[in-house]
């Protein structure tokens, strides 16, 4: 007789940006922000409504040296 192998299941790990939040704080607009950065304008809006399935690195850097933050203050991790 064997025994059965059986897998606990994952959990969904769920990224969220704080973009929106931190740009309201500063008063902030999405045009002036990807003045400020060279971002485009489509990546900032679709990062303030946590619209993605990837995250860019160099994206992510040119957020935390604009804002002076650190990863957990623009992106909030939790499983689901």
């Amino acid at each position: 007789m064997t025994a059965a192998l059986v897998m606990p299941k994952k959990k969904e790990v769920v990224f969220r940006c704080n973009l929106q939040r931190m740009m309201d704080e500063r008063g902030l607009t999405q045009v002036a922000l990807s003045e400020a950065t060279g971002l485009s304008i489509a990546t900032i809006r679709n990062l303030c409504r946590s619209n993605f399935s990837r995250i860019d690195c160099k994206t992510t850097a040119d957020l935390m040296l604009y804002f002076d933050c650190e990863f957990s203050d623009l992106f909030e991790v939790s499983k689901r």
